[in-house]
């Protein structure tokens, strides 16, 4: 599901996906950002420990 991994003595860093749904986290599909079936979701998309990509979708019209 995630290819969420810490390459360690290769001198990569860490890359991995986490959504939170309202409720709980889970595991992601780094680097794409499907839309879960909740109102309210925050994706990271972290890229080799230093970049991470964020997408919010607060619940409601005109909030965020």
């Amino acid at each position: 599901m995630s290819t969420a991994q810490g390459l360690g003595d290769e001198g990569m860093g860490y890359f991995g996906a986490f959504l939170f749904d309202g409720q709980s986290w889970t595991e992601a599909d780094a680097g794409e950002c499907a839309e879960p079936d909740a109102d309210l979701w925050l994706h990271v998309d972290i890229h080799d420990s230093d970049i991470a990509t964020i997408t919010y979708r607060p619940t409601g019209p005109g909030v965020g």
